[in-house]
Order: C-alpha cells, then sequence, then structure tokens
C-alpha cells in the first residue's frame, strides 16, 4: 500500500481526499496535517511514500523560526529532510511560473483543486511509480507560459522580493536572510533591473511580481 499523508488546512477536501484515498485499494492515509509545523512532524513519524501539499498555508508569525515560512519553502525544506517522499502540490496556485519553480525544486506531482478528485489518484499512481505528473489544466498552463517572455528570479531573489513587499527596510531584511546591507542594497538594484520594463518604481516592481506568481498575493 502507498501511504500518503495530506497537508491542507480545509478541512472538508481534506476529507474528501481521504475517504477518496483509502477506497482506492493501493493507497492509504496516514494523517492529515492542518498546519505546516505538524506536517514536519508527522513526516518524521510516519515517513509515507506521498505528501499531498497545499502550497498557500502559511505559518503563523509565532512559530520557531526553524520552520519554513510558506508551501513552496516547506517543499524545498521537505526534499532536503526527506528526498525519498514524493511531493504533490494540490493547489488553486494556476500560474504556469509557480508550476516551473515547484518542477525546479523538485516536486514530482501538481494538481489544480479545480481537478476532478480521480486526479489526485492519477498523480499518487504516477509519482510513485517515478514519474512526474501535472494535471490537464495546470500542464496547459505551463505550455501557454511557457511561450511567453521570461527572465529568471531566484530563490534568494523571491525571498528578497517577499521581504520588501512586507515593508521591512533593507538593514532589517539583512539581519533576516543573514548578509550584509550592502549585499541588499545591491541585490535590489540587480532586481530593479530584472523589472526594468514594467516601471522605475518599488510598487511596480512588487505588482509585476505577484502577477507573476513570484511572491504571494498574501503580503500585497
Amino acid at each position: 500500500m502507498i501511504k500518503v499523508h495530506i497537508a491542507d488546512h480545509h478541512k472538508m477536501l481534506a476529507g474528501a481526499i481521504h475517504s477518496l484515498i483509502d477506497k482506492s485499494e493501493f493507497a492509504v492515509v496516514t494523517g492529515i496535517s492542518e498546519t505546516l509545523a505538524d506536517c514536519r512532524k508527522a513526516l518524521d513519524r510516519q515517513q509515507p511514500d506521498v505528501l499531498l501539499i497545499e502550497l498557500r498555508q502559511l505559518i503563523r508569525p509565532d512559530t520557531p523560526p526553524k520552520y519554513p515560512y510558506n508551501g513552496m519553502d516547506f517543499c524545498i525544506d521537505m526534499k532536503k529532510d526527506h528526498p525519498h517522499i514524493k511531493i504533490v502540490a494540490l493547489t488553486d496556485y494556476n500560474s504556469w511560473i509557480i508550476i516551473r519553480r515547484m518542477l525546479d525544486i523538485g516536486i514530482s506531482g501538481y494538481v489544480l483543486k479545480t481537478s476532478p478528485l480521480p486526479e489526485v489518484l492519477n498523480a499518487i499512481n504516477k509519482v510513485t511509480d517515478g514519474n512526474i505528473y501535472l494535471c490537464p489544466n495546470s500542464f496547459r498552463q505551463l505550455r501557454k507560459g511557457t511561450d511567453n517572455f521570461f527572465f529568471w528570479v531566484t530563490i534568494e531573489e523571491q525571498k528578497l522580493l517577499r521581504h520588501i513587499a512586507e515593508g521591512y527596510t533593507n538593514k532589517e531584511i539583512a539581519a533576516k536572510m543573514g548578509t550584509t546591507l550592502e549585499a541588499i542594497k545591491s541585490n535590489r538594484k540587480l532586481l530593479k533591473d530584472k523589472f526594468e520594463s514594467v516601471g522605475k518604481s518599488t510598487i511596480d516592481m512588487l505588482k509585476k511580481a505577484t502577477q507573476m506568481g513570484l511572491i504571494w498575493e498574501d503580503l500585497i
């Protein structure tokens, strides 16, 4: 039996997926986590084969700093700590750049919440066999997006964008990212150069970054 853990704070959907998986006769749910902090503990304990995770989840501010900030950060962390676990994003983020970034991180599947529930079973089957699985809508979005103008923003630059969106000063960002004030100033200039075509202001940069899915809408 394939062991699956679900990380999603939407209880109704998580319950429906739980029931679907348990009726599949080839997989079983080892547990459901409503927070990423609880998910981390559960993965250490249960060692499932597949993790279904909602990317929109955020860690509360009072959570110890050793925990990741959101679902994407969590996936990066889990690929290091539990490389054998196949990660399937179960989300409503239908942005081609997020899909591409998640594939670069090393996830095995991407399923939109608007998809029919059996897509979850398809994903579990495919990724367990060592394949990459994208639901039809996310695959079309990825194909559509790669035909558009694209420039790469690194994970570190994405974190910098996120801190800028939160309103932190350069000095505060340097402390959070464990680097120097001069490095932050330099990296901000490089970011502005990348976004120069959309406008000169920081607001223009943040708006475009949000549209591209480089930072979460929750922060703007």
